[in-house]
């Protein structure tokens, strides 16, 4: 489990810059890669998402009006007959007071974080109304990878009073990407209120070897990033390692794409 410490302004700017820079360097740099082995990648690559993967590893959770589709881990942690069944160990109970629902009075999140019998750690989080036991919203997120998930507080130009609930998944596996984030808060009934949405689904090697959908995967990495970078964690453990934050130490957790480099760079 990590924290790190809240940027400025000014870093929030220059990191944008550099990741900007990197990319764009990156993309030059890789144009003397052997064409021969681009072109076998390319046609030993099946560009169609795995069944699998949307079946039982995501599920449609929100379409909105802009026409994106948000995904969101849809199982728990496996049990099999065969192996011993999974038990969690409760170690921390980190609680927010925050208005998510904009009506002048705080609302309550409650993220019980806890570890399992084979090592894995993770949260759940649940989101209530005010004082009230009204659950407006619970998410899970584990660091299995079937269990990676992340639940922010995105403050709107760091203003306090307005504040938001941001969930971001980078789901990869085998070689494809699902990413997608989602702003939304609650209204005075309880109804979810969304204010953005993105996704982006890529083939890596597509992207990394014959640079197809290079730019808009630029572009949707500094979207969601201009969020991140305003955004606190609640409980995040995109990468297969928990992170979270608490009220009294803020947690800010931007987005580098690490597979670009170890890509390119092996």
């Amino acid at each position: 489990m990590k924290h790190k410490t809240f940027w400025g302004n000014a870093i929030q700017t220059i990191f944008a810059l550099f990741l900007s820079l990197i990319l764009a360097l990156l993309m030059l740099s890789s144009c003397s890669n052997n064409g021969a082995t681009q072109s076998t990648i390319g046609q030993e690559t099946n560009t169609e998402l795995p069944v699998k993967m949307t079946e039982q590893i995501l599920v449609p959770s929100t379409t909105t009006n802009q026409g994106y589709t948000i995904f969101e881990t849809g199982i728990e942690p496996l049990s099999s007959s065969d192996n011993e069944p999974v038990t969690e160990t409760p170690i921390e109970q980190v609680v927010w007071n925050v208005d998510i629902t904009h009506d002048g009075k705080d609302d309550r999140i409650v993220v019980d974080i806890m570890t399992n019998n084979y090592g894995g750690e993770g949260a759940r989080v649940y989101v209530y109304e005010s004082d009230t036991d009204n659950l407006l919203y619970e998410l899970t997120a584990f660091s299995a990878h079937v269990g990676w998930n992340g639940l922010y507080l995105y403050c709107d130009g760091n203003n306090s009073s307005s504040v938001y609930l941001l969930n971001w998944i980078p789901a990869m596996w085998q070689g494809f990407g699902i990413f997608g984030f989602e702003v939304f808060s609650f209204d005075e009934n309880g109804d979810k209120i969304v204010y953005d949405s993105d996704s982006l689904e890529f083939n890596i090697f597509d992207l990394c070897f014959e640079y197809k959908g290079l730019e808009e995967f630029v572009r949707f990495i500094h979207k969601v990033n201009y969020y991140l970078m305003q955004s606190w964690v609640v409980a995040d453990t995109n990468g297969g390692t928990l992170l979270y934050g608490t009220q009294d130490s803020k947690t800010v957790n931007p987005y580098v794409p690490e597979f670009l480099f170890t890509t390119f760079g092996g």
